[in-house]
């Protein structure tokens, strides 16, 4: 199943040394510390969480020994940052905001760019600002949603279309055979002529059934069944 791209607000802290060379508009692309836009850019996860526990049975002290002891081993993966821009630069503080394929790292981004300028860097805050088509503008607090909770069509009217969830893999209606034969993990024909690998499968506007692979022109197998 295709993997959607994912982009980020995010703080970092560097040291005092080498920072200046993230003043904004002083980094032209593809030059000097950071990520080149639009080049693959080997990845990898971070070996540990951002922060070290704390607490009265787990010190500083422990966590850094753990890090001795425990082999990690990351396996590199090849990433696509498409958008990398310097927002804001204050001091030790420096803002960016960035697009990235799904597997990217934000943590691995910053801690590169720290080593890059040889005063290491770590986030202060990280925020996800869109994931595939679905940015902040789709969202919702719960705040906003609770005064909703006993209005079911109010909760949908603010709700993203079943529709539109997954975008890159198409929508079919199917009838009430074919969904029967779906939901026993049966095979079933969906006129469905996209030649597209998977489906989602509706029954009505809203109802999403299942997701469905083909096997050959309109017949098609259950992959997920959801109800």
């Amino acid at each position: 199943m295709p993997r959607s791209r994912r982009e980020f607000l995010t703080q970092s802290t560097l040291a005092m040394l080498g920072a200046a060379a993230l003043k904004p508009g002083s980094m032209p692309q593809g030059q000097g510390p950071g990520p080149t836009a639009g080049e693959p850019t080997p990845g990898a996860p971070p070996a540990f969480g951002t922060t070290p526990p704390a607490g009265p049975e787990v010190s500083t002290a422990t966590f850094a020994e753990a890090e001795k002891i425990v082999q990690v081993e990351l396996k590199p993966a090849t990433i696509r940052i498409s958008r990398f821009d310097i927002l804001m630069f204050d001091g030790s503080e420096a803002q960016f905001e960035m697009s990235v394929s799904a597997g990217g790292y934000v943590r691995s981004v910053a801690h590169d760019l720290g080593q890059q300028l040889g005063c290491g860097a770590h986030l202060g805050s990280l925020r996800r600002t869109a994931a595939g088509a679905f940015t902040l503008a789709d969202a919702h607090t719960l705040e906003e949603l609770e005064p909703l909770a006993d209005n079911v069509e109010a909760l949908e009217s603010n709700s993203i279309h079943p529709r539109k969830m997954l975008p890159e893999i198409p929508a079919v209606t199917a009838d009430e055979t074919a969904l029967g034969r779906l939901r026993n993990g049966g095979q079933a024909n969906l006129a469905e002529f996209s030649q597209a690998e998977l489906v989602k499968v509706f029954s009505g506007q809203r109802d999403l059934v299942a997701i469905a692979r083909r096997l050959a022109g309109t017949l098609f197998q259950p992959v997920v069944v959801l109800g």
